[in-house]
């Protein structure tokens, strides 16, 4: 795995609101930034390896699961079935970009250590 500089993402939204054509745009511009990415893409349809499929190179996807992973995507179907423990290795140290289909508002919530809060 390089050091590649990804932050973790939700794409949430209704049906048809453009989360699966979001990850994708997002991918393709990401693997102009960085062509030797290795990327894990979870997903219950193949919607968004089918949008990349063109664009990528095969040794761009990996079928694994594993250490060499520079980025984690999960998409939508199975994001409601995933067993976190199948992520848990690999949650504090990748980024990871889940779809989440849903009609209501997402409040992102970053916690910090209570030796960086300053209290007034």
């Amino acid at each position: 795995m390089k050091n590649y500089d990804i932050y973790s993402k939700i794409f949430y939204g209704k049906v048809g609101s453009g989360k699966t054509t979001s990850i994708i745009n997002d991918l393709r511009k990401l693997i102009t930034k960085y062509p030797d990415i290795k990327i894990f893409i979870i997903e219950a349809f193949p919607e968004i390896k089918d949008g990349i499929k063109d664009f990528v190179s095969i040794e761009n996807i990996s079928t694994t699961l594993n250490d060499d992973i520079d980025l984690i995507v999960v998409g939508d179907y199975v994001s409601q079935n995933i067993p976190i423990s199948l992520l848990t290795p690999y949650i504090y140290d990748k980024p990871i970009w889940f779809e989440l289909r849903t009609a209501k508002e997402l409040e992102v919530i970053n916690h910090k250590y209570v030796s960086d809060i300053r209290f007034y």
